[in-house]
């Protein structure tokens, strides 16, 4: 028979009343269920509440001592199945605790997990020490699960949104699909027009080929050319027992603005999530996730143009010998069929193709090479490499390229949906931080590893064809592109991590010290942000391939 000693719960000291059970389990959690997150904040898995041995929550649990463990309060009333609780104990918790999460009552969030497919989830897949720990550090996920389940609608602040515009459910979008996933998104769906706009915003089938043109000056004399991007497939085009759709990355699909990282789901997973009912996104799960190149298509020309101009993307000089890479590698050699490239391996689908401008952007991936492809939630594939949109009545939300080195959100959108619409400008700045933690992600930096390398061969392939016409010495094209490819992903990423730094900041200024329940959420949510921010340091190039280049496997 054990004992346990319960925390003390919330402001006025009120105490939890010594209890005994017979429940074989530990009477000292093996993992402290305090330290970095507050009742309703989640961290993300570098400094979280899913390493609860570095969690503590702050503001509901009054930590006298050290002892004073919330996990252990959640783990008697809800996680142990042969223990029936003290009714006096249950009043002490709807006495505290529905108050601030009014669907966090004894008897829903006891039904929750009981009967929701969700809440059997959580029991299912988690251990009862792991799962306290999680419930006590998302109390306010687990209050709008429950709320939603029981039917009392959504609660303001939902960082989930699909497409280019995010609209309030108030207002009235020309596309539905648009809208956040509050209100009806579902609204005129069948219409066949809405659906073919819909399919080619997201890349439902194989996408054509296009062209990216460069221009670049050098001694006063302009050149430019153009590199053809090849086809490659949709979503659809794979099959959903495919790895790549048992690996789709998203950001964690639980709607609360705090959870800022990526996780990986399965086909599954994001099928039970878009047919849920009770969140009416208004899509279906094709249209979730998009083909990600991770290396983008216009890399090759930007490369190009820099290395003519002689500067990197950062501004700066490149300390490799650029001058000594003549312009006309690019507009002649890059230009013309290379007989010498019919017997040197290369990627699928490109081996007969020997123009190189042309060959070298099958690295990248085509409807025969797929091995590198991922898929991605398409509203943070959008932001990292989608078109801006103008700002009209009803879109918020103007999505420039992050890796084009476009600010991530127009300072007019931005500005706007801070003061007016807080709940999609936390919207804005969660998606950037999802673009942030995907580029970085140690899964999807493995498949942009494997396109680097197949990019590196190519161009040490063609520096030992193009040496002879330059009197025997291969240009040092790799080195350049090397060069080229760090300080432009850290400029990048640098500049994105000082945006978001700039609008948490000032978000948190202008919503600082409101009397308003909302106000107060969206101010301590960019607090959160801003510690994030300072946190990331940049482009991950630590495993970046080195050395002479090989062919791919």
């Amino acid at each position: 028979m054990l004992l346990y000693t319960w925390a003390v719960l919330v402001t006025g000291g009120l105490a939890w009343p010594s209890l005994s059970s017979s429940a074989q389990v530990p009477n000292v959690s093996p993992r402290d269920t305090g330290l970095g997150c507050s009742s309703w904040v989640t961290s993300q898995p570098s400094d979280t509440c899913e390493r609860p041995d570095e969690a503590r929550i702050t503001g509901l649990v009054a930590r006298a001592n050290e002892k004073q463990r919330i996990g252990e309060v959640i783990e008697y009333l809800f996680l142990i199945k042969a223990v029936t609780p003290q009714s006096s104990i249950i009043q002490l918790w709807n006495d505290k605790f529905v108050p601030r999460f009014s669907s966090m009552s004894y008897a829903d969030f006891s039904d929750w997990l009981a009967r929701s497919g969700e809440g059997q989830g959580y029991l299912r897949d988690m251990a009862i020490a792991d799962l306290r720990n999680y419930i006590s550090c998302n109390l306010r996920l687990f209050n709008d699960l429950v709320g939603r389940w029981k039917g009392r609608g959504n609660k303001p602040f939902v960082c989930i949104c699909y497409g280019t515009s995010c609209c309030r459910q108030d207002e009235s979008c020309p596309n539905p699909t648009k809208r956040l996933a509050l209100g009806p998104g579902r609204k005129g769906w069948e219409s066949s027009a809405l659906r073919e706009d819909q399919q080619q915003d997201s890349g439902l089938a194989s996408r054509a080929a296009n062209d990216y043109t460069w221009s670049a000056d050098r001694n006063g004399q302009t050149y430019s050319g153009t590199y053809t991007a090849i086809a490659w497939p949709g979503p659809s085009k794979f099959a959903f027992t495919d790895w790549i759709w048992q690996h789709v990355f998203a950001q964690a699909l639980e709607d609360d603005c705090t959870l800022t990282f990526m996780r990986e789901y399965t086909y599954q997973d994001v099928l039970n999530y878009v047919n849920d009912p009770t969140r009416d996104l208004g899509i279906d799960v094709i249209d979730f996730a998009q083909v990600e190149h991770w290396v983008e298509k216009n890399m090759l020309a930007k490369f190009t143009a820099d290395v003519v101009a002689q500067r990197l993307p950062s501004g700066g000089s490149f300390t490799t010998a650029v001058a000594n890479i003549p312009p006309s590698f690019f507009t002649n050699f890059m230009t013309t069929n290379q007989l010498g490239l019919q017997n040197i391996a290369t990627v699928p689908g490109a081996q007969n193709v020997l123009e190189p401008r042309i060959r070298i952007m099958h690295t990248l991936g085509s409807n025969t090479f797929t091995a590198n492809f991922m898929l991605l939630q398409a509203n943070i594939n959008n932001l990292k490499e989608g078109a801006s949109q103008p700002l009209t009545a009803c879109n918020h939300a103007s999505l420039p390229y992050i890796l084009k080195g476009d600010k991530p959100v127009a300072d007019d959108t931005i500005q706007w949906t801070m003061t007016n619409r807080p709940r999609i400008f936390l919207t804005h700045l969660r998606q950037v931080f999802g673009v942030l933690n995907y580029i970085n992600d140690a899964e999807a930096l493995d498949k942009g590893e494997n396109t680097l390398r197949a990019i590196r061969w190519e161009w040490h392939n063609y520096a030992q064809l193009y040496a002879p016409f330059i009197g025997g010495s291969a240009i040092p094209i790799v080195a350049a592109w090397d060069e080229w490819f760090k300080d432009y992903m850290n400029t990048r990423m640098r500049a994105t991590r000082d945006w978001l730094l700039q609008w948490a900041t000032d978000g948190l200024s202008h919503w600082q010290d409101s009397q308003d329940a909302d106000g107060q959420v969206v101010e301590a949510v960019c607090a959160l942000y801003i510690d994030r921010a300072h946190a990331f340091e940049g482009f991950n190039d630590q495993t970046y391939p080195s050395g002479t280049p090989t062919a791919p496997p």
